[in-house]
């Protein structure tokens, strides 16, 4: 159908009270043009000059155009069609406000959206819900692909956000991270919500799901390499520190978990900065997003080794991690001189900022984070399925047959033209 056409009408019969939709044929539309030419085009072929105006086969076509409900200035408009009872003939009155934009919709010119989409960070923040599909999907599926805007206060849209990790605002000493970030974590109701075609990116065209999905992806990872690169230089920082105020930091064991927390921190920064400096440009256009290979290696990279690093660092700080005294015992009159005394560390380092670390990697290591670093921005299955859908396997094949001296006729690009292999000395 014509764009700014949903392709049908509504007929409502006075006389007997039936509600029946009809398709309107597209070259009809490109002939007729507007809401205008569609009515007049209905009021031709269905009544005659003998038609009364007052009389039941008289006929009062509402019609809008097919700019009526868009974004451009003045479109809310309709027209009011049929025999006028003052003249006998065509009579036409046009019309604003909101009608004419419950009128389109009416008309199927949009979706109904019903469901729910899980943890949305920062969901209430926003002014907008970008709304994206989550998969390739096949021509059954293509109901569900679809992708839109819509406003957060959106009539039938509900948010149900996660209760904080941390119930006590503004308490640095216990929460260091916790107390300064809340991630709004929100559950997202549709009910019934309707999307004007103005707001609809992808309605039913199932093929183009996945090219979306996995762009958003790539977006998506890189993020989550960006903010974590930070976090892992806080997390190598802290094990560092707390080895220092422990006094062990000299202990071979110690030693080699720094240096295994040293480059997993380094490696996923290089690996993140390669997504970025070997990013991927369209032909056809002007849009650059980040290289698809290196940025789910990079989240996988991070995330897979998560728990391992953790595991460092919480062997580093000790059981005290778990067990630390709260602030309240620590500022406590009656309780912080043997705080004090009994919960020190290496001379020379106050008690309090050893305490204070603690609770930082009581806070790096919580199962909040555990959680966020292994699903957010995908999970490692995510991972492994684009990365062995974007593996270049016949450069991989045509190395090994190179190698191995299998000649089975088949050339690639780059092995096929290089010399025997091996070279000879």
């Amino acid at each position: 159908m014509l764009k700014g056409y949903n392709g049908k009408i509504l007929r409502l019969d006075l006389s007997t009270g039936s509600i029946d939709y009809e398709s309107i044929d597209e070259d009809i539309a490109r002939k007729y043009i507007g809401g205008v030419g569609l009515a007049a085009k209905i009021l031709w072929d269905e009544t005659t000059v003998d038609t009364a105006p007052l009389s039941p086969e008289n006929e009062l076509v509402f019609m809008a155009g097919p700019v009526t409900g868009s974004a451009l200035p003045k479109s809310s408009r309709y027209i009011v069609a049929g025999i006028s009872p003052a003249t006998g003939i065509w009579g036409q009155a046009h019309s604003g406000g909101y009608f004419a934009d419950e009128l389109r919709h009416a008309s199927l010119d949009g979706i109904v959206v019903r469901g729910a989409k899980t943890h949305i960070s920062q969901a209430p923040l926003s002014n907008e819900i970008l709304v994206l599909p989550c998969r390739a999907m096949r021509e059954d599926d293509k109901d569900y692909a679809v992708s839109f805007g819509v406003p957060v206060n959106a009539q039938g849209l509900t948010l149900i956000c996660s209760e904080p990790e941390v119930s006590e605002a503004g308490n640095f000493f216990d929460h260091p991270i916790g107390s300064s970030i809340y991630l709004n974590d929100s559950t997202i109701v549709f009910d019934d919500v309707f999307i004007p075609n103005e707001r609809i990116f992808l309605k039913g065209e199932w093929q183009f799901a996945g090219d979306i999905a996995y762009m958003f992806g790539n977006f998506h990872r890189l993020s989550a390499e960006t903010y974590k690169a930070v976090e892992l230089e806080l997390f190598t920082g802290a094990a560092a520190l707390m080895a220092e105020y422990n006094g062990v930091e000299k202990a071979a064991h110690v030693r080699d978990k720094l240096t295994w927390l040293t480059m997993y921190a380094e490696a996923t920064e290089v690996m993140g900065r390669a997504a970025c400096e070997h990013c991927v440009s369209e032909p056809d256009s002007d849009l650059v997003y980040p290289n698809p290979m290196y940025a789910n290696i990079a989240k996988f990279f991070f995330a897979d080794n998560w728990h391992q690093a953790t595991k460092y660092v919480q062997d580093i700080g000790g059981g005290i991690v778990a067990t630390c005294p709260s602030s309240k015992d620590y500022f406590n009159p009656e309780t912080h001189n043997l705080l004090d005394k009994y919960l020190g560390g290496k001379a020379g380092i106050t008690t309090e900022h050893r305490l204070r670390l603690i609770k930082l990697i009581r806070n790096l290591t919580s199962s909040y984070e555990d959680v966020l670093t292994l699903h957010a921005e995908g999970s490692l299955a995510a991972q492994r399925l684009s990365i062995h859908s974007l593996a270049d396997f016949d450069r991989y094949k045509a190395a090994a047959k190179r190698a191995a001296r299998i000649e089975d006729g088949t050339k690639h690009p780059v092995f096929s033209d290089l010399p025997d292999f091996p070279c000879q000395y």
